[in-house]
């Protein structure tokens, strides 16, 4: 499968690469995917300026939609499973039908869409500007822009989502920040540097009392929001995984089982209880861009540069450390 653009599903409970699902389809890296609720369907977006849809049943692709002009980078389905909606390079945002794939809507950013984030009740919706640096919260029911912020960042905005009560937005940067910013007040409430190089990626336990980065420098960091300890302390460091740069993050929602993936070609499942690696798959054969946990815990969904997108079964495989390659 090596420089094939593909998504694969696989089931490694019994660590039988004979298991995996193959869907071959994209012509470019896999920047970012996303699960329906229902674990019916997964979405896919590309380099190549595709948007697709995969059926986890048939195992095949079930729609293809290309309404961007430059790369994707971002792709959500809202909770309610009427809406698909994607960022890009362009400086666009679509919103598309979920059933049909139809274009509703066009939403125009004062730059290139890093990333994106979207309410449990898929009204509204913020997402985050290269160069311009800006923040923008739209409400999707007005198609309508509600507020901008410029230069949230100093340097280019990697990551951006709601806090689990949704009076806040978490974001990340290369300037090697994590900030959260009151969307009421518009206030930068906490400010975060504790990263030697760009952070990456961040994610938010479902109680709202951890707070996860991931950065350049290889480590990931663990933020106690309910103590505050941090801020005497720093963060918990979990150092001892990857080899390489941490690309992206996922949390189950009972904030215990944390999956990274990065430039070292490896996703990790750590127990952020023990702060310990419990899982480790190498099975891409290049860098992973994009990582996301179902809500339960049970199930990874992996993004790589050149080939496969992985959906991992994880559940009873945390007594030990495992690893899962390609031999």
């Amino acid at each position: 499968m090596e420089n094939e653009h593909v998504i694969t599903i696989l089931y490694p409970t019994t660590y039988n690469q004979s298991n995996d699902i193959v869907f071959q389809g994209h012509t470019d890296s896999v920047t970012s995917l996303s699960y329906n609720d229902q674990l019916e369907h997964v979405v896919s977006v590309s380099c190549d300026q595709t948007l697709r849809v995969w059926s986890l049943k048939t195992r095949e692709q079930i729609g293809i939609t290309s309404k961007h002009a430059t790369q994707l980078n971002s792709v959500n389905i809202d909770s309610n499973g009427l809406n698909i909606i994607s960022s890009g390079m362009d400086f666009r945002t679509c919103l598309f039908d979920y059933e049909t794939l139809k274009l509703k809507f066009v939403l125009l950013n004062g730059g290139a869409v890093t990333d994106h984030s979207i309410t449990k009740d898929g009204n509204c919706l913020v997402c985050v500007t290269d160069i311009s640096c800006q923040m923008n919260l739209w409400d999707l029911r007005w198609r309508k822009k509600v507020f901008s912020i410029p230069d949230i960042h100093k340097n280019t905005p990697t990551c951006c989502l709601f806090t689990p009560n949704e009076n806040c937005v978490v974001t990340t940067s290369t300037d090697g920040s994590t900030k959260c910013t009151d969307l009421r007040s518009l206030k930068t409430l906490l400010t975060l540097r504790d990263h030697r190089n760009a952070v990456s990626s961040a994610a938010i336990a479902r109680d709202g009392k951890l707070l996860v980065t991931t950065s350049w420098d290889k480590a990931v960091h663990l933020y106690d929001i309910e103590t505050g300890n941090y801020r005497r302390e720093g963060p918990q460091i979990l150092a001892d995984g990857h080899t390489g740069s941490i690309s992206s993050c996922d949390i189950d929602d009972n904030g215990i089982y944390l999956a990274t993936g990065g430039h070292d070609k490896c996703v990790i499942l750590w127990d952020t209880e023990k702060k310990e690696v419990k899982l480790c798959l190498k099975r891409h054969t290049d860098w992973i861009n994009d990582v996301y946990m179902t809500k339960d815990g049970k199930w990874i969904l992996t993004a790589s540069k050149v080939d496969p997108i992985i959906n991992t079964n994880v559940l009873g495989q945390t007594d030990k450390v495992m690893e899962y390659g390609s031999d």
